[in-house]
């Protein structure tokens, strides 16, 4: 009696809160192995179980979260005759993308320090660099939140430059092929304000035309004069 019992992990390298699925095969001589339990065990401690059905496949999903960043050897067992292991797949679960916040004051050219930021209601505050920085963020729609009492919003935008308010939600994708992103860098959110209350700027300086036409026509009348008072030899 041969019991085989196979494990495909998919993929090998996840972030934490992206699924990564479980499948395989269960049969004994060659026969599948119909109803059978397989449980997925990672790192020692068991996460799912299923089913096999009746050609003997067996899968579903499963999520890890934070507390999973880090490698791990996945096994099947088979709860068959005293029970089976499946050979080990390493599974890497990485910690996901690092957002940071940039907050600038506009009217005083300086980096907005103390400011509250939310991402996905995890509260920091901005640095002197006026930075807020989130480890370990998941491909997926995030929300967030800025508060900068005293301030309002000149501008602010994304990676890609797209246009966002105080409050809203962005969407981080991965480019895992290629030219990698955002896994090889920080998906930055900057955000430019300025006092509220700060005047406007002033606007251009106008060309003084009323003071010209002024000088213009002293200028004539200055001439006029001085054609009427000249005297002319014989």
């Amino acid at each position: 009696m041969v019991v085989t019992i196979t494990l495909v992990v998919d993929p090998a390298t996840v972030h934490y809160g992206d699924p990564v699925t479980f499948s395989g095969n269960v049969s004994e001589d060659g026969v599948p192995l119909d109803g059978e339990w397989v449980s997925i065990f990672v790192g020692g401690t068991q996460v799912m179980g299923f089913g096999a059905d009746a050609f003997g496949n067996y899968g579903g999903q499963w999520t890890p979260d934070v507390s999973w960043t880090g490698v791990h050897q996945v096994q099947a067992n088979l709860a068959y005759d005293g029970g089976y292991w499946s050979p080990s797949v390493a599974l890497t679960v990485t910690g996901g993308v690092q957002v940071r916040f940039f907050l600038f004051d506009e009217a005083n050219a300086v980096a907005l320090e103390g400011a509250t930021v939310t991402l996905d209601g995890i509260q920091l505050y901005t640095d002197a660099a006026g930075l807020a920085v989130f480890d370990g963020a998941t491909q997926g729609t995030h929300t967030f939140a800025v508060d900068a009492p005293g301030y309002t919003l000149v501008s602010a935008f994304d990676v890609f430059l797209d246009e966002y308010g105080l409050t809203g939600m962005f969407n981080i994708v991965y480019k895992p092929t290629g030219d990698p992103y955002p896994e090889d860098q920080p998906w930055t959110m900057e955000f430019h304000l300025t006092p509220s209350g700060e005047p406007p700027p002033p606007p251009p300086p106008e060309f003084p035309w009323m003071l010209v036409g002024f000088l213009v026509v002293g200028a004539g009348l200055l001439y006029m004069t001085g054609k009427r008072n000249m005297k002319f030899l014989p």
